[in-house]
């Protein structure tokens, strides 16, 4: 028998209906408790692409921060209030869906990456009408998981963003620990958490700058897209009949199953 993790998620779903495919069904499946909630974000490359000397991000560039894709909200018109005007949105923000994550796996290669003590990659699973692309990203928002950082003492409110040595890779939710060479530095003491996830250290307090600091801080774990086992596949679906009349058949797409990897992994 075939192990089911290896089995896509169409492929479940028609041996669980057969040829009579109940879609209401299928979205109360991917809707249920084994679900997660989901910030979709969509990835768009970013226009300083486009410049003079080559295709290559502006490592400058204030909108992408150097990487080349920036972050947009999939339905801007219907939730303005979620997004920039410009549709942008912040590190953790997105569209609210749900989603089927399974299949997760461990990668060593990144194990010997210091300041890295964690990986992995998983098969995500949506309704066919979320039409998630490349390199989106999906922000789970029940789950916190924990990450490590050396920064460089610099401003009093440590921002984040892609400057791996003086911002936050993260909004953060709680810090676990704070360290430089010779001292522990406490929440309320030497720094504050603001609304937004910002580090803020109090006046005179904190390592001195220029300083290295250690911290570890826990977080919405984030997932960017990176493959398709299969990127579409529907199926069509048998009108009623309406005065005597069978209508054409409407074509309906399945759940879309794609590969995830924990975002700062593709950077």
């Amino acid at each position: 028998m075939a192990d089911r993790n290896q089995i896509l998620p169409e492929e479940l779903i028609r041996r669980k209906f057969g040829s009579s495919i109940d879609f209401e069904k299928i979205d109360q499946l991917i809707d249920g408790r084994q679900a997660y909630d989901l910030l979709w974000a969509r990835a768009l490359r970013c226009a300083c692409r486009l410049n003079t000397q080559s295709d290559q991000p502006d490592p400058t560039c204030t909108v992408c921060g150097g990487s080349g894709v920036r972050y947009v909200h999939p339905d801007p018109e219907n939730w303005p209030e979620y997004c920039a005007a410009d549709g942008a949105v912040t590190a953790s923000a997105g569209l609210p869906i749900r989603g089927l994550l399974d299949d997760p796996s461990l990668d060593p290669k990144f194990f010997d990456r210091p300041g890295v003590w964690q990986s992995g990659r998983a098969r995500l699973t949506v309704k066919g009408s979320i039409r998630i692309g490349y390199f989106d990203r999906l922000t789970m928002v029940d789950a916190e998981v924990l990450f490590d950082q050396v920064l460089t003492m610099g401003a009093a409110t440590v921002t984040v963003g892609r400057d791996a040595k003086t911002q936050l890779r993260y909004p953060i939710i709680d810090v676990d620990a704070c360290h430089d060479l010779v001292s522990r530095f406490r929440l309320r003491t030497d720094f504050s958490v603001d609304s937004s996830g910002q580090l803020v250290w109090v006046t005179g307090r904190g390592p001195v700058v220029g300083a290295p600091y250690s911290i570890r801080y826990s977080y919405h774990p984030a997932w960017v897209v990176i493959g398709y086992p299969r990127m579409l596949s529907g199926a069509q679906l048998a009108s009623k009949r309406s005065r005597g009349q069978l209508a054409a058949d409407e074509y309906r797409p399945l759940p879309i199953s794609c590969t995830v990897a924990m975002d700062f992994l593709e950077d």
